[in-house]
């Protein structure tokens, strides 16, 4: 969804007087005029998972920078020694991005330096964008043996391609964020077979 979008459904909600809106923006200047607009009418607004730049709202975030240590860890752990690894941004003009990779960056990279990272971009938390690039490096990068990915869409992206490629094997890491149902159906094979 694009910011006007999002401008023309805040309009919308704003005119049927609505107790309240929870609103995840998709860009953080460009909403908050539609914020102040519903101040101004009286609608209060919670923020979930973005800031903004302005206007009055109560905000719901999860730990960004926990959830990059978390899927770091998980990968410094089960990478093998002299691992090569590539990393998924999302969208970089997003603190959310920026505090995924700086508390992966903490708990896996500068913890395992024999771990390389090979390339590293921003897909825009897209599965398409993902699936792109990585058939990219897949042809530009002979070993591959972790995918660590802001979101779950472009973990499922590079899965995709290295599938078809022929290129994905059991001891390939790949992790995302969001624990999405895609993502647990993709898992959940290999989770089950851990747990018996």
């Amino acid at each position: 969804m694009d910011a006007n979008k999002q401008i023309d459904q805040m309009n919308e909600v704003i005119a049927k007087k609505p107790g309240a809106i929870i609103l995840l923006p998709v860009e953080a200047n460009a909403l908050k005029p539609s914020v102040e607009k519903a101040n101004e009418a009286g609608v209060p607004v919670i923020i979930t998972n973005r800031d903004l730049t302005g206007g009055k709202t109560a905000q719901v975030h999860s730990d960004e920078e926990q959830a990059g240590r978390m899927q770091g860890e998980y990968m410094a752990k089960h990478l093998p020694q002299g691992a090569k690894i590539v990393y998924f941004l999302g969208d970089s003009t997003q603190a959310s991005a920026q505090l995924r990779w700086q508390g992966f960056k903490a708990a896996c990279l500068d913890k395992r330096p024999d771990v390389e990272l090979l390339a590293m971009t921003d897909a825009g938390w897209s599965h398409t964008e993902a699936l792109k690039d990585m058939t990219l490096w897949l042809k530009l990068f002979p070993q591959i043996d972790g995918v660590a990915s802001g979101n779950d869409d472009m973990a499922l992206g590079a899965l995709d391609a290295m599938k078809a490629a022929g290129r994905f094997d059991s001891h390939v890491v790949i992790c995302g964020v969001d624990a999405g149902d895609a993502a647990l159906k993709a898992v959940r094979p290999s989770w089950t077979s851990s747990r018996r």
